[in-house]
């Protein structure tokens, strides 16, 4: 009976820890551009959630319609190693958010790190992508 009990927690152990090493691998991403729309990203979907007319700063610019679509896994890699390059591009980054900055949260696991940038090419080609996959 003790046996069986020590089992079934070494076996609940082996699956949090599984799962935690899951999220490890497989982080997912917030991204703020510019004009305030937020771009949420996970391993399968991506979703934008635009500003609205009432929220943004001039109280006129709105930022279309929500949407949600479905990515591949090949779709994921690439935004992973657009990512990368955003995180790893010191030249763009900028300590506070101004208006047409974005901003990348990357959370993995329980750890999470953002960076702010400023416009750059690699702002707008992650832009593009965002835009291009929401729209495909």
């Amino acid at each position: 009976m003790i046996m069986a009990h020590y089992i079934s927690i070494l076996i609940a152990t082996l699956f949090l820890t599984l799962s935690s090493f899951r999220d490890m691998k497989s982080p997912s991403y917030t991204y703020a551009d510019g004009s305030g729309n937020l771009y949420k990203i996970s391993t399968d979907s991506i979703e934008c959630i635009p500003v609205t007319k009432e929220n943004s700063s001039t109280g006129m610019y709105s930022g279309g319609e929500p949407a949600k679509k479905a990515i591949s896994e090949s779709d994921y890699k690439s935004i992973q190693l657009a990512v990368e390059e955003l995180f790893s591009n010191k030249s763009i980054h900028i300590k506070d958010r101004i208006k047409t900055s974005g901003m990348i949260t990357m959370v993995q696991g329980k750890r999470e790190k953002s960076v702010i940038f400023n416009s750059s090419e690699e702002k707008d080609s992650f832009e593009k992508m965002l835009k291009e996959l929401l729209n495909s």
